[in-house]
């Protein structure tokens, strides 16, 4: 008889137990192309600060905020509030994508850890920017573009089974 404990049944496939699945695989690779983005965009945001500004006062000396929708003043002023907290905000982002490499790499290596890890990532990529700029039209976009960060905690969830 086998020893069924050295090995994971997936779908029809039977798995070592220091195998890598295909769906983690995919994953894994996902979330390396988006946080490598991730670490590049956020080095390339520091790089253009005083560019940053300039735009925001390009914006202000318009005077036809207040009649758009998309653009209107509530988007300004948190537009205004990341730029006074680049730093922090930006940072955050850079910490976030690492954090996110770093758990996806030990998720490959098929360590729980690595699972905890990506989500607390993902989590404090939400919570912090959403503490400095509030509830308003972009806070809405932050949470809106978390729903990505949710799927991707719950597809790794449905892989936690496969980590040691």
């Amino acid at each position: 008889m086998t020893e069924i404990s050295d090995e994971i049944l997936e779908g029809d496939v039977r798995l070592s137990k220091n195998e890598l699945p295909m769906f983690l695989n995919v994953l894994t690779i996902l979330t390396f192309i988006g946080s490598g983005f991730g670490v590049i965009g956020s080095i390339y945001n520091f790089a253009t600060i005083e560019q940053q500004k300039e735009s925001i006062q390009m914006l202000e000396g318009l005077g036809a905020m207040d009649n758009n929708p998309f653009m209107g003043a509530d988007m300004l002023e948190s537009m205004k509030v990341m730029y006074e907290n680049i730093y922090l905000i930006q940072g955050t982002a850079l910490l976030v994508a690492i954090g996110c490499l770093i758990g996806a790499f030990m998720m490959r290596k098929l360590q729980k850890n690595g699972f905890y890890i990506y989500t607390a990532a993902c989590v404090i990529g939400v919570a912090v920017p959403l503490a400095v700029i509030g509830f308003g039209m972009m806070g809405m976009m932050i949470v809106l573009g978390s729903v990505f960060s949710i799927a991707f905690i719950i597809m790794y969830g449905v892989n936690y089974k496969y980590m040691h």
